[in-house]
């Protein structure tokens, strides 16, 4: 399915509003499983303030989460501009979709 190839780095993906609607269930779940685990991290992190070095560790846990999350988004083609959020190239001249978790539709730029 050419709608979830792996679009590699340093490669530059454009998308049509058919592509990110087929595309959007795994946008999605993807990002309702990051959100729910950074939420969980989140509050364990608050939660252990007290005790630095395990709140460090929840704290280094979350950040490496929501790099992944940010990974798997430029590997479908998009450009995180930040938590949750993501824009996907519609054509070589800046234009753009943005799209913001949990929304089920894009907004164009």
């Amino acid at each position: 399915m050419e709608i979830l190839n792996i679009t590699p780095f340093n490669h530059t993906r454009f998308f049509t509003e058919e592509n990110l609607e087929a595309m959007l269930p795994v946008l999605i779940a993807i990002t309702s499983k990051a959100k729910g685990q950074a939420n969980g991290l989140k509050a364990q992190a608050d939660y252990f303030k007290a005790q630095p070095g395990k709140a460090e560790a929840l704290t280094q846990q979350y950040n490496e989460l929501l790099q992944k999350w940010s990974e798997k988004m430029r590997r479908l083609g998009g450009l995180p501009v930040e938590l949750f959020q993501v824009k996907f190239p519609k054509n070589a001249h800046g234009g753009y979709f943005l799209w913001t978790f949990p929304k089920d539709s894009f907004e164009e730029f």
